[in-house]
């Protein structure tokens, strides 16, 4: 269980934050994490 929670692409931090702020901008992060997870 991570406080804060960083997506990174080619070495840059482009979001940030709890899995349920990251979750609620519909961005990179949720678009990843329902890409490996969701069914």
């Amino acid at each position: 269980d991570a406080d804060m929670i960083l997506y990174m692409e080619h070495g840059d931090i482009l979001e940030h934050g709890s899995h349920e702020e990251l979750m609620a901008q519909h961005g990179k992060y949720e678009a990843l994490y329902m890409s490996q997870f969701a069914q």
